[in-house]
């Protein structure tokens, strides 16, 4: 079986990604495979997709800290996100994301997966930090044996937006409003058509 993951970027992708590679013969790596993308639901060559996402300010609070670490690393990940990159510097910071409401394509890419997942019953969408609240409905999703278990690999989030002062948080919160509400609504595992 193929299947894809999918997520906005520092939601825990490779880590799932590695972990099913590791632990099933279910296919899951593919070279040309930009995993930050929104693909055609009606492509026939992929049996599954699963779209990661976690609360997107731990995502961006994660983007923050690998663009420290490695200089570019905002912008050629907004390249992968197809979002504009060409006036973005070297150095990112958080109040440069805010100042500039920055919100990396976010919104929109979760609200297409939704609306993905209510037409076709080969995609779901996971909460990374509610992962092993899902372990069984993915693992049955995937039609993997059950007694499988993330929880032993499973490793917590770094990035939390419980480390920001309020203020920042609130303005996150703002950027991030529409894709947070929706988490909500939509809870840690969503899979809708013909539920």
């Amino acid at each position: 079986m193929k299947v894809r993951f999918y997520s906005y970027g520092g939601s825990g992708l490779k880590f799932i990604t590695n972990f099913f590679k590791c632990n099933t013969n279910i296919d899951v790596f593919d070279k040309d495979h930009n995993p930050h993308v929104f693909l055609d639901i009606n492509n026939t060559d992929i049996d599954k997709q699963v779209f990661i996402h976690s609360n997107p300010i731990n995502a961006v609070i994660s983007f923050c800290k690998r663009n420290k670490k490695s200089p570019n690393w905002i912008k050629n990940h907004l390249k992968h996100l197809n979002q504009p990159y060409d006036k973005i510097p070297k150095y990112v910071s958080i109040e440069y994301i805010l100042e500039h409401r920055l919100d990396f394509g976010i919104n929109n890419l979760f609200k297409k997966w939704i609306s993905a997942s209510n037409n076709s019953n080969n995609i779901c969408l996971v909460s990374y930090e509610d992962i092993l609240k899902c372990n069984n409905y993915l693992l049955n999703f995937l039609e993997i044996d059950s007694r499988l278990n993330i929880e032993n690999s499973w490793k917590e989030r770094v990035s939390r937006f419980t480390d920001l002062d309020e203020e920042v948080f609130k303005a996150f919160s703002d950027i991030f409003e529409e894709t947070i509400y929706l988490r909500g609504q939509i809870g840690p595992f969503y899979r809708s058509f013909n539920l």
